[in-house]
């Protein structure tokens, strides 16, 4: 990061590493806790630390699907997103547009539940190890886990570092100066 005002990229880098920090420091502590004896704010402490990794992805996609449709290439799209991904295919950056396109089907799976995104990350034959989906018919993603919450896409730590890369790369790879606040003096 730079000494100078960040950039919008950098803002967001910055607030997903802080969010990260506290749900781990939260998650760290109830299972501490929970070593000693069995308390239901300890648990539901785990469970809130899980849910917060889920609204901290759906937040940082939901701003990045914001910011690439303010960019010009992108104005006026319905799906802006798809078409970063189209470009990115176009481009040779077949990879980093499948990684791409798997995160934006999860986070849709993650707000929207089942349904065609649902379907499409099921029907992955090559699942990432981060990506763990929960079947159609599946109750947990690990039986017995009093602090499992009920989305459909396990947010755990994995998803969200792969989740946080995937940001940066497509930051990297947008017009770096679209991602400046108008006031200037910031310095790359």
């Amino acid at each position: 990061m730079t000494g100078g005002a960040w950039s919008f990229g950098e803002l967001i880098f910055a607030a997903l590493s802080r969010a990260t920090v506290d749900a781990e420091a939260l998650e760290r502590e109830c299972l501490g806790a929970l070593e000693t004896g069995a308390a239901t704010r300890y648990i539901n402490g785990l469970r809130v630390a899980k849910v917060q990794n889920v609204c901290m992805i759906v937040g940082a996609f939901g701003i990045l699907e914001a910011e690439v449709s303010s960019l010009d290439a992108y104005k006026g799209s319905t799906k802006p997103l798809q078409d970063l991904i189209d470009r990115l295919e176009q481009e040779g950056k077949a990879d980093l547009a499948k990684r791409l396109w798997i995160f934006t089907k999860a986070v849709n799976v993650l707000k929207h539940g089942k349904g065609r995104s649902h379907d499409c990350l099921l029907g992955l034959e090559d699942r990432p190890p981060f990506l763990r989906v929960r079947g159609r018919c599946d109750a947990f993603f690990h039986e017995g886990d009093v602090s499992e919450v009920s989305t459909l896409i396990d947010v755990d730590a994995a998803f969200v570092a792969a989740a946080s890369g995937v940001l940066r790369e497509i930051v990297a790879e947008i017009d770096p100066w679209a991602w400046h606040f108008p006031a200037g003096g910031t310095e790359h």
